[in-house]
This record gives structure tokens, sequence and C-alpha cells, in this order.
């Protein structure tokens, strides 16, 4: 996988996250440009999700960190924080990059010089995982990650010895292992880390494609998550249900996010696990079902996906697996938006 599909993941991971979904659309609405969310809470949402742990699990806080070498006083940090604060129910810990410099030497004992950006800041945090910083543009996404994603996605740590010691980094080994025992850590080195020729990774939403048009109606809405698979021979996976065909995939159930709800469905309908590729976009469907009688206003978030193991058998009575070739895609399935996709992808 690529550094761009672990950004898209890392961004389903923060949007299942309450907390982070309020902070960024406050930070929206303060209108901070400069800033990044980061350290800790990401990689933890991440391994969380890949651990299938509740997703606050081990999270103590959320790092917010911007840079205004314009004031470098305290008060502008206490200011945030209290008008911040009070939408999370998990404590905020908020910092001006560019006057650590000035508290750093009482905390740790040494002096550094002064940050020039926000950037060269992330770059000398602890590990490769916790070095990464998001902010939201619009309905875009930038990632800042200067040793890349697959590090966390893989869940492997070095120390980043910039400014820690071995002893740090130990402590922290420590505290996490017993959190996350699937974790890897590197031993500590005194080579330095080699940076991301890219660290910059843009994720674009897509816009929501609509299928059908809103009629004079009431109409039931229908939130699901899908995926959609090729073979070797390059057949589309789909399931065979009722003389038509659908993705895999079905409801999101309450309390759940997009890829917890897209894990069970597979192993639901056909059995298997899956690896999550990257987020191919909403899509909307205007859908009359002779099967009960209902208007739906159909919603369906489509991933790219491959197959993992067969783990279980499926649960789902009259769901058959089956593979069709590019060229039967057309007229088979019973829903635009998803013939849309198998034609497009």
């Amino acid at each position: 996988m690529t550094d761009q599909a672990y950004g898209e993941l890392l961004v389903e991971c923060v949007l299942a996250y309450p907390p982070l979904v309020k902070l960024f659309d406050a930070l929206d609405q303060m209108g901070l440009k400069d800033y990044y969310v980061g350290a800790g809470c990401l990689p933890q949402l991440v391994w969380n999700h890949l651990s299938d742990k509740a997703p606050d699990q081990g999270i103590k806080d959320i790092d917010l960190v911007y840079f205004d070498p314009d004031n470098l006083g305290a008060d502008q940090e206490a200011n945030y924080l209290d008008s911040l604060q009070g939408l999370l129910d998990i404590n905020l810990d908020i910092k001006n990059q560019a006057r650590v410099h000035l508290w750093y030497p009482h905390k740790f004992g040494r002096a550094i010089k002064a940050f020039g950006s926000l950037e060269e800041a992330i770059d000398t945090w602890p590990t490769n995982c916790t070095a990464l910083g998001l902010r939201r543009q619009d309905q875009d996404w930038l990632v800042y990650a200067p040793f890349g994603l697959e590090c966390i996605f893989q869940m492997t740590l070095e120390a980043n010895n910039r400014l820690i010691g071995p002893e740090l980094y130990q402590k922290k080994r420590d505290k996490w292992s017993n959190l996350w025992p699937d974790l890897k850590w590197a031993p500590w080195s005194d080579q330095a880390l080699i940076r991301s020729d890219q660290p910059f990774i843009k994720i674009r939403r897509p816009a929501m494609k609509t299928f059908g048009v809103r009629q004079d109606k009431t109409y039931k809405k229908r939130e699901g998550v899908y995926g959609i698979c090729k073979n070797d021979q390059g057949h589309h996976l789909v399931i065979a249900l009722d003389h038509t065909h659908f993705l895999v995939g079905g409801g999101i159930e309450e309390g759940e996010d997009r890829l917890t709800a897209l894990r069970r469905e597979f192993l639901e309908e056909i059995g298997y696990d899956i690896h999550i590729h990257d987020y191919l976009g909403p899509f909307k469907e205007y859908h009359y079902s002779k099967k009960g009688d209902v208007d739906y206003e159909m919603i369906g978030h489509v991933y790219r996906i491959s197959l993992g193991d067969q783990v279980t058998q499926e649960t789902e009575d009259h769901h058959e697996m089956t593979w069709l070739r590019p060229d039967q895609v057309l007229g088979k399935m019973q829903l635009a938006y998803q013939e849309h996709v198998l034609m497009t992808y």
C-alpha cells in the first residue's frame, strides 16, 4: 500500500472518533490555519482499529500544535484551551511550537534552537509513528508524516533520536506494550531516522455522485458500506441474491464506524477477512424496492479492498459469492451506482 492509501485509512479512523470530529469542526469555525492535530492520539486510533479495540482505548489526550512566532506568550495557548476544552470529553494539550525553545530547557534540562515551522518541530517528535500531524483544509485533509505512514499501520516503532534519549524511548515502550501488545519495537539506535522525500500527503474527499431523481414522496434513508475487489483475472466480486447482484456490504449499525461495518459485512456475507485500501467515495441513489414496497434514499460508501483469509462460514442465507467478468457487469447489478462503480474502477 502507498502512503496515500494509508492516509485515507487514517482519515477514516479519525472520522470514526467523535472527539476529533468535534475538534476539527471547532477549528474550522475558529479559522485557525497553521496547525496540526498530531502525536500519539493518531497512531493510537489506528492501532485500536487494527487490534479491534474501542477507538478511545489508551488515548489520554489530544495534542494540538500551531505556529505563531509573533505571539510567544503563554496566554494565547491558554485562550485556545479555554475555547476548545469544553467541547471535548478528553484532555486537550495545546502548544505554540514557535515558543518551545523558551520552556524546553526548564522541563528537559537542555537548550534547543527555535523551530522555524510546525513541520520542523514535528520532525523532532519521539518516534517514527508519533512524528505525525493532520489538519483539515475545507473538505480535504493534509497529512504531514516525515517518516511515512506504513510504520503506523505495520505497528512498527523506531526511536527518533533528534531530541530524546534511550530512557524516554524505553518508558514509552513499557507503557504502550501493555496497551497494544502487537507493537513491534526496534532497539534504540544512535542512527538518525531517514526522512521521507514526500512527507506531505493530501487526502481529497470525493464529492457525492447521485443516481436517480428525487420525487415528491417519502423516502426511507439507508446508509451502507461496500467493497469492490478484483481477482487475478480482473473479475469483480459480487453477491448473487434474488436473481440480481450486489456489491458485498450492507447497512452500518448504530455505534459502528464504516471500517468496522465493512469488515463485519464481509464476514457475515462471505466469511472472509479483508484488507481495506482506499475510499472511492459516497454515492447516493433514489431507488424503489418492490420487496417491501419502499422508496429508499440510499447512501453507499465504497472502498477498494482485497480478500484476506476465509476465517468463518457466511452467516447470511442465500448470499452466493460470485465473480463477474467486466463485460458481464452492465445490466446485472440491482443498483445503478454499484454498476457505475464496477464500470469505472
